[in-house]
């Protein structure tokens, strides 16, 4: 009879302790924001989980896309408490508040910049123990993301564009064109009822053709880019049917509009804008990709067959920092004559559509520009000024339900591993190892760098102002981050455009290669503008940081001005 006891008694333990063998997995309710109701995970990955023997626990959302009891229904257990499991996932960053011990923590981090406001929640999960992965940092061998939302960043924002551009024909020139049918996508339950309402408008515009109120021409959607981005706007752009017509580039373009148009014409031809379409060679050879992005400083903006003065509806979706030049940079924005709005998925304040000046929500997604005084002319509205600049910097949470599923299925080949137990970065895949900034509480070694270069920020706001400058002098503090190398080029601008017979007195940067190459082209510079040379210090220590110093040559005196690049 006895071993009969203790088999039920194992059995009774079996039954009523929770199974870790292939680790507990934690789902985050998002708090960043009232219109985030997107998830990493969907029901139907987590019920792949829990049948494959994972634990998963759901923090309960109201916000969220799906509700409580799809979860429940895939297995999940509804619980706040995520203190038992081996990895939570979120989209956005947690309250710091929340943060658990010792947990393994997997979301859109912000902070491999050293970003200001999201070094307390790094400093708490460094001082808790935790492992971060930033999806961010989810890269292939080509250094293309591989968990990321963009292709819904494309669909979402060309849905709310053309819901704006109705808006703004309306209210500006008294026009009620079918666009007045499309909501932004936030209105629309899945992605195929927005679609459906783009064909209904496409389909009235084939048989009433609508034009610009002011030339009579068609309407011209430049989608700036080629990549995920553009692919999703261009999606809504098709689903305009015989209403509108993408040609083959901007060549093709140019030459519609000296054919003319008959009245079948559609009433928007699409383009989609390439690099060697808005840049040229500073030196007026023949564009080269490879050269661009390997040298982008020595390209400016240069608008191919003159796309620019023909665009209605400015699309821009490709990748900017401040190494390249600006897609829309303000002086030329006269040139732009029949621009009626701008759309930046790119969401860079002051970047690439440097009309950008803030970002904007789902709720009031637009804002209108003058372009005479750059200035907004009305904060909240379509209408009103020259064009409106639609800037919303949480897209895909527009379209929720569909974009879930889609980061979810490139991100759940890559859980099993993230709540593996004990969990170790050395037995993960390649791409989720490089992707871990912090280790049980310690930068990982890529991103070391992070506190090297909070010290010298934190050097810097603190040095008085009067210990910097000498007699005769100027000194310009400059205060960036490791990945905005266009600080390089900022300065090389300075040096082309004010420096004359100046000297670059010291320079001072994290050590890293491509910025060391920078500082090379900057030397070139600085000796065709001086016609003097310089030689590189190289890795000088200063104030704890790894530097790089251009000595100023003792035998002058210097009582002219300096430049001086205190840190970068």
């Amino acid at each position: 009879m006895e071993p009969l006891l203790v088999k039920g008694l194992l059995r009774r333990i079996l039954v009523v302790t929770p199974r870790r063998a292939k680790g507990t997995i934690g789902v985050l309710a998002e708090c960043y924001g009232i219109w985030e109701r997107r998830s990493p995970l969907t029901p139907r990955h987590v019920a792949g989980l829990v049948q494959g023997g994972h634990r998963v626990l759901v923090q309960p959302s109201q916000r969220r896309v799906f509700r409580d009891a799809e979860f429940a229904a895939a297995g999940a257990e509804d619980t706040a408490d995520q203190s038992d499991c081996d990895a939570v996932l979120g989209v956005k960053q947690p309250a710091v508040s929340t943060v658990l011990p010792k947990a393994t923590y997997a979301f859109f981090s912000h902070t491999i910049k050293a970003q200001a406001e999201n070094m307390p929640l790094l400093d708490t999960l460094a001082a808790k123990e935790c492992t971060l992965v930033d999806y961010e940092c989810i890269v292939g061998p080509s250094g293309e993301r591989l968990v990321a939302f963009g292709e819904y960043a494309g669909l979402a924002g060309a849905i709310g564009a053309l819901s704006a551009l109705g808006q703004r024909l309306l209210v500006e020139h008294g026009v009620s064109s079918p666009l007045l049918g499309i909501a932004p996508a936030r209105y629309y339950g899945t992605l195929v009822d927005a679609l459906k309402a783009v064909a209904r408008a496409g389909e009235a515009l084939r048989r009433n053709p609508c034009r610009d109120p002011v030339d009579g021409k068609p309407f011209v959607v430049s989608f700036v880019g080629d990549g995920r981005v553009s692919v999703g706007a261009q999606q809504v752009f098709d689903a305009l049917g015989g209403g509108a017509r993408l040609v083959d580039d901007v060549g093709a373009l140019a030459a519609r509009f000296e054919r003319g148009f008959a009245d079948d014409a559609p009433s928007f031809l699409g383009v989609v804008v390439r690099r060697g379409d808005r840049v040229a060679p500073r030196d007026g050879s023949r564009f080269d990709a490879a050269d661009y992005l390997a040298r982008p400083e020595r390209y400016a903006v240069s608008y191919a067959d003159d796309w620019h003065a023909k665009t209605s509806l400015l699309v821009n979706c490709a990748y900017w920092d401040e190494r390249y030049p600006r897609a829309l940079p303000h002086d030329r924005l006269p040139e732009f004559a029949r621009l009626r709005g701008v759309a930046d998925l790119g969401c860079d304040v002051g970047g690439s559509v440097e009309c950008l000046e803030r970002t904007t929500t789902p709720d009031l997604p637009c804002y209108s520009y003058d372009a005479t005084k750059r200035t907004v002319a009305s904060p909240d509205t379509a209408s009103g000024g020259d064009f409106f600049v639609l800037g919303v910097d949480i897209l895909p949470a527009e379209l929720p339900r569909e974009a879930s599923q889609h980061f979810g299925d490139a991100l759940i080949g890559l859980v099993p591993a993230l709540a593996a137990e004990p969990p170790s970065i050395r037995a993960w895949p390649a791409p989720l190892a490089a992707a871990t900034i912090l280790e049980k509480g310690a930068l990982t070694k890529p991103y070391a760098y992070v506190d090297e270069l909070r010290g010298a920020r934190g050097r810097a706001s603190e040095a008085p102002a009067g210990a910097l400058t000498a007699a005769g002098s100027t000194v310009v503090r400059l205060d960036g981050h490791l990945f905005d190398s266009g600080l390089i080029n900022a300065c090389l601008d300075v040096v082309e455009r004010r420096l004359g017979a100046q000297h670059l007195r010291r320079l001072v940067l994290a050590d890293e290669v491509r910025l060391e190459r920078d500082v090379v082209e900057l030397l070139r510079l600085l000796r065709a503008v001086e016609g003097g040379a310089h030689d590189v210090g190289r890795a000088q220590r200063a104030d704890g940081a790894h530097a790089l110093a251009l000595p100023v040559d003792d035998r002058e005196r210097h009582v002219g001005r300096e430049l001086s690049l205190i840190h970068i």
